[in-house]
């Protein structure tokens, strides 16, 4: 609007007209200066400068921290939940699906996948949290596992949450030992669902291979893990995964279920759940393979 270029500075009274407007943007700007902004100061229970924050996810005012010395920390800013932590190396050493300190002979693909290090030895890599911020789900740079958190109100202050750890090649049943294991790199998650107690079918995207899993999480942990669907040909890991209403037409229940890599995004349409519309889809691609 203050662009000189558009007025004729030769007019007089084109300079006059430029003259009012820089006066009316002055006298805005003095009138409409941001005033203080109250600010709430939360002070985290640990100490930043021993141990710094690497991963943080938020929803629905429950904050949750994954910090340098392997922790789980989790804030709720409603009060709902009571603060807890839990060791995330501690949890590495669960067999998945069973209890803390159980020991179980390593099968070949658990090994080589592990990178030879021991169970409690890795990196976060992927910190997730579900819209109603009861379901914290975190990945890792070398295991292919998941490690799947329930935070449930009550409970003692600093108490350790429910969590499993989750091999999905091992949950699914269907599949063999020969399988190449799966890192969660993305998960969907189902925008009806309102129970806090379980996460209803979700989606699961990996890391590499163009995988697409479905589960469904509670405090039993996963329970009908399944791989759905592989994406022909995709070695880039699945960024972003989502399930929508594809077209708001009234008595249609076309479905969309959208899936993003580094460089394009799929969007796949059909009907019924996203295992149907994956099987029988038409997709459009949208970026560079």
């Amino acid at each position: 609007a203050l662009d000189a270029r558009r007025f004729d500075l030769d007019d007089e009274d084109a300079r006059a007209e430029l003259q009012q407007v820089k006066a009316r943007v002055a006298k805005r700007a003095r009138l409409g200066r941001p005033e203080r902004i109250d600010r709430t100061t939360v002070d985290l229970p640990f100490d930043t400068r021993q141990s710094h924050i690497t991963h943080v996810a938020v929803a629905n005012d429950v904050i949750v921290m994954v910090t340098a010395d392997l922790m789980l920390r989790v804030l709720d800013l409603s009060g709902a939940i009571t603060s807890c932590t839990l060791s995330i190396a501690n949890a590495l050493t669960m067999t998945p699906g069973g209890k803390s300190g159980k020991k179980k002979k390593k099968n070949k693909r658990q090994s080589d996948s592990a990178g030879g290090a021991g169970g409690g030895s890795d990196s976060v890599a992927r910190l997730i949290v579900d819209p109603l911020g009861r379901h914290v789900f975190v990945s890792f740079e070398r295991r292919p596992v998941l490690l799947y958190v329930l935070l449930r109100p009550g409970g003692a202050r600093n108490a350790e949450p429910m969590h499993k750890l989750v091999d999905l090649v091992d949950a699914a049943k269907s599949l063999g030992a020969e399988s190449a294991p799966v890192t969660v790199w993305c998960i969907g998650f189902n925008s009806n669902n309102r129970f806090e107690s379980t996460t209803s079918n979700v989606l699961l995207g990996s890391r590499a291979g163009g995988q697409i899993w479905t589960s469904r999480f509670d405090a039993t942990g996963a329970n009908g893990v399944k791989r759905i669907y592989t994406i022909p040909g995709e070695k880039q890991p699945l960024v972003g995964i989502a399930v929508q209403r594809h077209r708001e037409v009234a008595h249609d229940r076309q479905r969309a279920v959208v899936v993003a890599t580094p460089n394009r995004i799929l969007v796949f349409t059909g009907y019924g759940t996203p295992e149907g519309i994956l099987s029988t889809y038409v997709v459009e691609s949208l970026g560079r393979p």
